[in-house]
């Protein structure tokens, strides 16, 4: 009798088993910022849940996943599209064609692009659920909490997600305003037991002033642990008075070759003055933080 071929299917079965065994989540809460270049991607894992946050401006996030992820596992539990702009957007074409989602959290902005108009159609077509935030709201998967910090209302008409769009470059009353993009970009608090992140899309200095007023109000948890910093790095972001006040442990900054000089030397010698150790994906690649889970 030949046992060659038992002795393969042995060989495969316990490869399988091992690549589970590998691959297998725990329970504590993974923090990536993946490097796709010039372009923000997030990703929060922890146990069976998947969280994306903006998809970069190719794509590179899909082998993000797949070096973060179990390859067996398709579904995120939420995405979030923080502003509808193609460095944090176009990923997210190809995430939605290889994934399933179980919540769309975006604003409810119209960009007269082709780039949106395919993702606006993959969100219909695949009837992904939308949630348009607005400050205070929060936002629970599994054990992970998001506090919605920005914007302080709901942006946008929420019809956009129910119907195809119109060939036009004005729908459902919203112009394309696209320099104002960075100023509604939905910007979270996470919390996960000890550890907490911000995630502060692109929003420009102007919107920290707002977003510090509604944190004194209800104190907002600080010093944070992690900050992923603004708009790449730009001058525009990261002001003296929103980094005294979370006074962030670490900074992330999602950054590839630009011709903006991003990140600026000010912005980098700030977060140094307030004891921020920075992370580069431009130097690092992938950034993964891990939060241990508290032991009972």
């Amino acid at each position: 009798m030949n046992k060659k071929p038992v002795v393969i299917f042995s060989l495969l079965f316990l490869a399988s088993c091992f690549s589970f065994i590998f691959f297998w989540p725990d329970d504590s809460l993974h923090f990536i910022a993946c490097d796709v270049g010039q372009g923000d991607a997030l990703l929060i894992t922890q146990s069976f849940n998947q969280i994306l946050i903006d998809g970069g401006p190719n794509d590179k996030v899909l082998g993000c996943l797949a070096r973060h992820t179990p390859f067996w596992d398709r579904r995120l539990e939420m995405v979030v599209n923080t502003h509808p702009e193609a460095d944090h957007l176009r990923g997210l074409i190809t995430v939605l064609s290889h994934y399933q989602i179980g919540q769309l959290i975006s604003n409810s902005l119209y960009n007269d692009t082709d780039l949106f108009a395919q993702f606006h159609d993959l969100v219909l077509k695949n009837k992904i659920e939308v949630y348009s935030p607005r400050q205070g709201d929060r936002l629970r998967i599994g054990k992970i909490e998001f506090e919605v910090l920005w914007p302080d209302t709901v942006k946008g008409d929420f019809a956009l997600w129910q119907q195809p769009l119109p060939q036009k470059t004005t729908v459902l009353g919203q112009s394309t305003v696209r320099e104002k993009f960075n100023d509604s970009a939905v910007t979270l608090l996470l919390r996960f037991q000890n550890f907490t992140a911000l995630l502060a899309a692109d929003i420009p200095q102007k919107v920290e002033r707002q977003i510090l007023t509604y944190c004194q109000q209800v104190n907002c948890q600080r010093p944070i642990s992690v900050l992923k910093v603004a708009h790449h790095g730009s001058k525009t972001s990261s002001s003296p008075e929103f980094l005294a006040y979370f006074k962030p442990q670490k900074a992330v900054i999602s950054v590839g070759e630009n011709r903006w000089g991003h990140p600026a030397q000010e912005v980098i010698d700030r977060l140094l003055s307030f004891g921020s150790e920075i992370l580069r994906t431009d130097l690092q690649g992938d950034i993964e933080i891990t939060a241990l889970k508290d032991q009972p």
